[in-house]
């Protein structure tokens, strides 16, 4: 099922490991005594003629002399794959693994058992084996092939999975407002607000963890099921915890899962896919029920004369609010264009509309956003590069704490740094550099918020 990773692989690795060794075997089918040497590529043609029982005597009796030979017991994974007899050519793959001392040897074993675990329809297995062959890669050919298969397997596999995790340090996790006093409508007083009401500092970390399985597949249509689940949680820098000692870490603390339904087909002479889905959710803030909801998406993707993709998305969404017993429902419509360059590089636009109705005069808003964005792709060998610049309006039909009208204009910068080079298991480090400037009619809503995170994100 591996075949994008090189023909024979672990065949010509193992040629690397061969030394003419006085070592002997002798041939149970012939009697013949042989050199290490001569046995390997005796066993290996034996391989390749598809005749991997007699390979696998000679091999065994290879391994009797040396146990923890890297070139045999690749051999043997090759000879007892092709047996169909996965558990043995599995431990022997492993067991190669384990004996390795260099990255070369390392690579073809993990390989190996990405590709008997394969053939024994165990994709999800496979692919984490793919992930530690990467770990080993020692050129980009290699490491392109490894990517190609994990590709190839994830699109047999109906088990799909996906995990990233960030940390990032911020100067205002707590969204606190850029200034020390404010006034309220119809009073003439000037307040100062309290240290719990300004930025507090510190770091914030989360994990965002998905599994999702292919319910049908065709040609023209797929139908996916996906449970997702956000956490986030903040440790407070010493400077927050002395000028606000009554705000804990916990009352920061998030977690959500979602349930998601999906139905993607395109018509009939069409490769323009239309998408409808489904979906529902949960979320615990500060460690109580904090809303559920439910949304139904709608959408539609195509592709243009210049090769540049036009999508449109319109979503309704209901969401409960549990603590105050309030609820909203919102509609939200967006259009993004997006056209590759001729550098390779990618310029997208996007623009959106959106509207929130509630019995509760303090929810009901509406408002729009647009975002410019350019992915440079990589920029020399040693980093990627990513950035975008947005604009959000919203305008709010009743202020928190006034009777008047609200709007408040944030403005997004975001850069994001890739690290390929580093990569680990797959997952390569992004540096994600972020400030949000937010502007309201009401100076208690001003919010400065700047960011430096550091994320693991899949390069498959």
């Amino acid at each position: 099922m591996i075949r994008g990773i090189l023909a024979g692989l672990a065949t010509g690795l193992a040629c690397l490991f061969w030394a003419a060794e006085p070592v002997s075997a002798q041939s149970e089918l012939s009697g013949q005594t042989l050199s290490r040497d001569e046995g390997r590529q005796l066993a290996a043609r034996l391989i390749e003629a598809n005749q991997p029982a007699p390979a696998r005597e000679i091999l065994r009796a290879l391994l009797q002399a040396d146990p923890q030979d890297i070139g045999t017991l690749l051999l043997i994974a090759r000879a007892e794959r092709l047996m169909g007899n996965f558990d043995v050519a599995r431990q022997a793959a492993r067991a190669a693994y384990a004996f390795a001392t260099t990255e070369p040897e390392k690579f073809a074993s993990a390989v190996m058992v990405a590709q008997v675990l394969a053939a024994d329809d165990r994709p999800t297995a496979a692919q984490f084996w793919l992930r530690r062959a990467d770990n080993h890669a020692q050129t980009e050919t290699a490491a392109r092939l490894v990517a190609q298969d994990f590709q190839r397997l994830r699109a047999q596999n109906p088990l799909g999975l996906r995990l990233s995790f960030a940390a990032s340090p911020s100067d205002n996790l707590n969204n606190g407002s850029a200034n020390k006093t404010t006034t309220f409508e119809g009073l003439p007083f000037v307040f100062v607000l309290s240290p719990d009401a300004l930025p507090l500092s510190g770091v914030e970390y989360s994990i965002d963890a998905g599994l999702s399985y292919r319910l049908q597949q065709t040609d023209h249509s797929l139908t996916t099921l996906d449970l997702g689940v956000y956490a986030k949680a903040v440790t407070l820098s010493p400077e927050a915890q002395a000028s606000a000692p009554t705000v804990s870490n916990a009352d920061f603390a998030l977690a959500q899962v979602t349930g998601t339904l999906t139905h993607r087909w395109a018509p009939q002479g069409s490769t323009d896919p239309f998408n409808l889905s489904l979906s529902i959710n949960s979320a615990l803030y500060a460690g109580t029920p904090y809303s559920t909801g439910l949304s139904l998406g709608f959408g539609r993707d195509w592709t243009l004369e210049d090769d540049s993709r036009l999508s449109w998305s319109a979503t309704v969404n209901q969401t409960r609010y549990l603590e105050q017993d309030e609820a909203t429902l919102g509609t939200n419509t967006t259009l993004t264009w997006t056209k590759p360059l001729a550098s390779q590089d990618t310029m997208t636009l996007q623009v959106g509309l959106f509207d929130v109705r509630s019995d509760a005069d303090t929810r009901r808003l509406r408002g729009w956003s647009t975002q410019v964005g350019y992915d440079f792709g990589a920029v020399g060998k040693a980093i990627t590069l990513d950035a975008s610049l947005g604009l959000n309006i919203k305008d709010f039909e009743r202020s928190l704490f006034s009777l008047s009208p609200r709007t408040d204009q944030s403005v997004t910068l975001s850069v994001d740094v890739g690290l390929p080079n580093l990569s680990l298991y797959g997952f390569d480090p992004v540096v994600t550099f972020e400030h949000v400037a937010t502007s309201s009619t009401e100076d208690l809503f001003d919010t400065r918020v700047s960011r430096v995170g550091l994320s693991l994100q899949t390069s498959f």
